[in-house]
Formats: C-alpha cells, structure tokens, sequence
C-alpha cells in the first residue's frame, strides 16, 4: 500500500502543468505570495513548480504586482529589487521494501505489529523549482522600461493576454 501511494505520489510529481497564476497553495503546487512591507510598497514572490519555466514565473510575479498596483489606482510602478532562482531537489523512491510482522495474543485477544522499511532506495529524476522575487513601489512617474518604472494597466493586460488569464 505504501509503495503504490509513493508511486501515485512520483507520477503526480512528474506529470501535470505549470503553475497557474493563483495565491500560493498546497505542497508542490506553488503560486504567489504578496506582502506590503510599508504603504504601497510589496514584495511579491511567484514559486512555479518543476513545469514551471523561469520566464513563466517572473512573469506572474510581475503580474501580481501589477494587479495591486491597479488595486491601489497607481498607474506605474517602480522596480526597486527583483532576483529569480531555482530551488533544486530529487524524486527517489524505494524501489523495494521488507515488512517484518509480529503478533502476540493474550487470551481472547491478538495483537499484531508491523515495521514496512525501503531496503533498496532509486533515484527518479531531478526537479527545478523557479521562483521570482520582486519588490515594488507605486509610482506616478512616466513609465520608462530603461529606469524600471511600468504601466501597470499596459503590463496587467499584456501578460493577461499572453498567458490568456482573464
């Protein structure tokens, strides 16, 4: 039983798709995460999973910040730090296991116990993570892509369109 749920487990792992633009979720599934660190000021981090490719997620990093930008009526905003990394891991699984039973009865009564150990461990695979990091201020200055300064409508809906999110 414990073999199978690990090898349901791998082939979720392996299969499926990218991460959505969605808040950040459950295990692997990834998402975004937002905090204002002070009046109109956000960091927000975009964590893909292994589909995820590094474009996607600084994309829906940008993204998020500039739905809180329109949220706020600030027509730009300012990057004032981004970083983009990669959280590297491995799939392994037991690819044989040993149980060793034991039951004891007192009476009327049986007790059994039963110890289950991966005695052979196989790797899988390697994963990626992506994740994109980016902290922003509103800004009411002229956009200028060369000093890190966006429209946030023109932004929102460019990569609304590209990843066809309504």
């Amino acid at each position: 039983m414990k073999k199978a749920a690990c090898v349901l487990i791998g082939v979720w792992l392996l299969s499926g798709c990218a991460t959505p633009y969605k808040p950040n979720g459950f295990a692997f599934n990834g998402g975004f995460d937002s905090l204002e660190l002070e009046p109109n000021y956000f960091r927000v981090v975009f964590k893909g999973n292994e589909k995820t490719s590094k474009e996607r997620a600084n994309d829906f990093a940008l993204l998020r910040v500039s739905d809180l930008m329109l949220e706020r009526n600030c027509s730009s905003f300012a990057v004032v730090k981004s970083s983009n990394d990669i959280k590297k891991g491995a799939l392994v699984l037991p690819a044989t296991q040993t149980s060793n039973s034991t039951i004891t009865s007192y009476g009327n009564t049986t007790f059994a116990q039963t110890n289950t150990t991966p005695s052979n461990i196989r790797f899988i695979g390697s994963l990626e993570f992506p994740r994109s990091t980016i902290e922003a201020r509103c800004s009411n200055e002229t956009p200028n892509i060369d000093r890190g300064i966006y429209d946030s409508k023109f932004i929102n809906n460019s990569l609304r369109s590209k990843y066809k999110i309504n």
